[in-house]
């Protein structure tokens, strides 16, 4: 078991619990956020001026300081593909600049957002669409000072892998490099490289066969400290079909499967997000199984070749469930990520935002979407990091849109300026003028 800070209550019947096994007290998350937290809906989609809605990805800032993103559907003129917008936070106003499937941006229906390269261009896919017509997918430019947006690549076209769920991601060589979901030799996805200087796509490698068992690929890449790249599938080709965790090496060629999921002990894993560096170096991730099948936050120690699970969603410590999201590193190396489902609010159970220190091994739950005050729900895009320090992210569902179940938001959240305290490895809980001092235990890290 480990700490826990939710924001919130404590029960009578947790605090009897407490006195009478005396383990670490868990809090459990009843409000809507963190105490020395703000939270702030920005936009509501699909909302007169916002024809886009449904986002699955998150923002991200560019060079002028304001906030890009992508919406799944949604857009001008009836289209119902997607949109590519900007809100501008110093006058709280947002732009349409791209609606998808039209003859300026042919691409459709995207799953992920932008990224921001060095001459001020973003970068994204398309799920679907093209300008080919083959609709198996795009990979795109947007430049905003000139307000152009370039198709560069037509998926199943110029290259066999065809329908990417994710985004791109920079190497240190100056490449893009991406996955697709679908196609390849086994048509199971591919791994592939683009070279903006030449317009050269290359597959790097075909899931689904003996050199790379993992399949159909949700998430991209992540860069390493050495320059490798690495990812993961949500399935494999052996029995399990439970997921890889994987390696590329763009200067040796190499691909590695470090991870076969089904095969280190835990049968149920899936793995929908990607892997993030840690400040120590380590990769973190996210999976769909776990003790209590609502996922785990484990750690793959490159040194080692070990995987910890640090977290087990569904549970007392962490009460939001289905993390899909990559996870973010903060400045104070901590770990930020969002679940799709779950949270302890009132009416809630409708996703959480959630802080782990893998330092100190505390989890706290910062949001509680779904509840009073935060229409929004259903967070499956991470959250991004502004220069002021506050939290920018998306949910698909929830806030004042018009379509069913609302079509999403645009949020903050902002820290105060009396900062939610960690706690120390004793912690005092209050009820009603009761006292209780849970001692803080170490728990059994799983290691598989």
């Amino acid at each position: 078991m480990k700490k826990y800070v939710g924001p919130g209550i404590v029960t009578a019947a947790l605090v009897m619990s407490a006195l009478a096994i005396d383990l670490v007290t868990i809090i459990p998350a009843h409000a809507q956020v963190a105490p020395g937290y703000t939270f702030t809906t920005l936009i509501n989609f699909d909302t007169a001026g916002v024809v886009g809605f449904g986002p699955r990805s998150g923002v991200t800032f560019g060079n002028d300081g304001n906030l890009y993103g992508t919406t799944f559907n949604g857009g001008e003129s009836g289209h119902n593909e997607g949109t590519l917008y900007r809100y501008i936070p110093t006058t709280s106003s947002y732009n349409t600049l791209m609606t998808f499937n039209t003859v300026d941006a042919p691409g459709s229906n995207p799953y992920a957002g932008l990224a921001l390269s060095s001459d001020g261009s973003f970068y994204g896919t398309t799920s679907l669409g093209g300008s080919t017509g083959q609709a198996t997918g795009s990979l795109y430019r947007y430049t905003p000072s000139s307000g152009q947006y370039s198709t560069l690549i037509n998926f199943g076209v110029d290259l066999s892998g065809f329908a990417p769920h994710s985004g791109i991601t920079f190497g240190s060589d100056g490449s893009l490099y991406g996955t697709t979901f679908q196609g390849g030799v086994a048509s199971a996805g591919t791994l592939y490289r683009y070279i903006p200087s030449t317009g050269v796509i290359t597959t790097l490698a075909d899931f689904g066969t003996p050199g790379a068992i993992g399949i159909n690929p949700h998430s991209g890449v992540t860069l390493g400290n050495d320059g490798t790249i690495y990812g993961t599938t949500p399935g494999s080709t052996d029995a399990s079909n439970s997921g890889t965790l994987y390696s590329y090496n763009p200067s040796t060629g190499v691909f590695k499967t470090l991870i076969d999921f089904g095969t280190v002990g835990v049968s149920t894993i899936q793995t929908l997000s990607g892997v993030t560096m840690g400040a120590d170096g380590n990769l973190y991730g996210t999976t769909t199984g776990g003790a209590a099948n609502s996922g785990t936050l484990y750690c793959y120690n490159l040194s080692t070749g070990n995987v910890t699970t640090l977290v087990n969603f569904g549970t007392s410590e962490a009460t939001g469930v289905g993390p899909l999201s990559d996870l973010t590193l903060g400045s104070d190396g901590s770990l930020y990520g969002t679940t799709d489902g779950g949270g302890s609010g009132v009416p809630g159970m409708d996703g959480t935002l959630y802080r782990y220190n893998p330092v100190t091994d505390v989890f706290t739950t910062l949001v509680n979407f779904g509840t009073s005050g935060i229409s929004g729900w259903s967070p499956v895009a991470g959250i991004t990091f502004g220069n002021d320090g506050s939290l920018y992210g998306t949910t698909l569902s929830g806030g004042d849109g018009s379509v069913s179940n609302g079509g999403g938001i645009l949020y903050r959240l902002s820290s105060s300026s009396i900062a939610a305290p960690e706690p120390s490895s004793m912690m005092l809980l209050i009820f009603g003028g009761l006292s209780v001092v849970g001692k803080r235990v170490q728990r059994h890290r799983r290691r598989y």
